[in-house]
């Protein structure tokens, strides 16, 4: 199931879950190198290996890059503390990465014409817990994808430049090793969930965490940073017979409460809020 469909579930709740009015992050995100151990080995998405002619000094400036915005989501379902697989409508509802470049005219999500999607749908036993996410502000819980989670491309993908900037994040999301994880909601996406919802009240703050992922595209020595670029809603969970379901809701107040210091159980579906800009 794509995650480009995946708003009929968030479209339940009536609110502007798919679509909001994104807050856009007008300056590069920065990861302290030292808030981070420096001797965890984050591994690699495949065996791709740098191809030895570009590695090669060449003082020619890259050309100018369209897609320079950044934005992410992931969608999980757990149940304490792991990652499980569940259902939604009697379908098997994967899990996701959903990775975006974008250019500066993108509005939406459904906007494929000035983005880049790349979508990761993993099951429960692709993923492996990873401890980086407890460094992040705020950071419950994350997970690492298994080298056999494949992608998906959709949008324009096609018209990424290969002589600019934006081919090599491009390729460093479809070949490095992915992370994603949940955490308390950071000041930034708390002011952002406030301001995309009319009748909003503060309590509903405690529905919300933000959603991280961890990839290598922007570091110079090949180290994962962070992002908590989007938030997520944790939808309801019930259990028959082993098998997980996800039950819609239909307003805030149906929703899991996630506000604890650990990760509360539920299905985890993020929406976005914030986009960074990447490249001048």
């Amino acid at each position: 199931m794509s995650k480009l469909n995946r708003c009929a579930l968030l479209m339940g709740l009536g609110l502007c879950h798919c679509e909001p009015e994104p807050r856009i992050v007008e300056t590069k995100v920065d990861t302290p190198s030292d808030a981070f151990p420096d001797d965890e080995d984050h591994g690699s998405n495949n065996d791709f290996e740098p191809n030895p002619d570009t590695e090669e000094d060449d003082d020619t400036p890259p050309e100018p890059s369209r897609f320079n915005r950044f934005l992410h989501a992931a969608d999980a379902a757990i149940v304490d503390g792991e990652v499980v697989d569940a259902t939604f409508d009697g379908e098997v509802y994967p899990g996701a990465v959903l990775l975006g470049l974008v250019d500066d005219a993108w509005k939406d999500l459904s906007d494929t014409n000035h983005a880049c999607y790349i979508l990761y749908e993993f099951t429960a036993d692709q993923v492996q817990p990873y401890n980086g996410f407890s460094y992040v502000e705020g950071g419950w819980a994350g997970w690492i994808l298994n080298n056999d989670v494949e992608y998906q491309l959709s949008g324009a993908c096609d018209e990424l430049n290969p002589n600019a900037e934006e081919f090599d994040v491009f390729e460093s999301l479809t070949n490095d090793q992915i992370g994603f994880g949940f955490g308390q909601p950071t000041p930034d996406n708390a002011e952002a969930i406030a301001d995309s919802y009319t009748n909003w009240s503060p309590q509903y703050i405690s529905k919300f965490a933000t959603t991280w992922v961890a990839v290598q595209a922007f570091s110079t020595d090949a180290s994962f940073e962070y992002y908590g670029l989007s938030s997520a809603v944790a939808y309801p969970l019930t259990q028959t017979n082993g098998q997980y379901t996800i039950q819609s809701a239909s307003s805030l107040d149906e929703l899991a409460d996630i506000s604890g210091l650990e990760i509360s159980d539920g299905f985890y579906s993020s929406v976005f809020f914030h986009r960074v800009v990447i490249f001048d």
